[in-house]
């Protein structure tokens, strides 16, 4: 993982996006994963709003970056779930 408090994973660069975004164009998949798996924010848009999965032509990333977006909205859904079974419960 990358672990460094100096280094801000989600910062935006008006002329290349994020660092997921360099990643993506570079066709770096071990650098996409590693942002993944330090927490980067996947739904962040580029200067031309496009997302990091847009910016790559390579088919492993973006079956990755899909496949971690789908895990989120289920991560996502469970705690909605969770708020309102404690919600109903108070």
């Amino acid at each position: 993982m990358i672990s460094c408090p100096l280094i801000e994973l989600n910062l935006t660069s008006p002329s290349i996006g994020t660092p997921l975004h360099v990643a993506c164009i570079q066709g770096n998949i071990k650098v996409v994963q590693k942002l993944i798996l330090s927490g980067v924010d996947i739904s962040l848009r580029d200067h031309n709003q496009k997302l990091a999965k847009e910016c790559t032509e390579n088919h492993k990333i973006v079956f990755l970056l899909e496949k971690y977006e789908k895990l989120m909205v289920k991560q996502r859904e469970r705690v909605a779930i969770s708020m309102s079974m404690v919600t109903v419960n108070m």
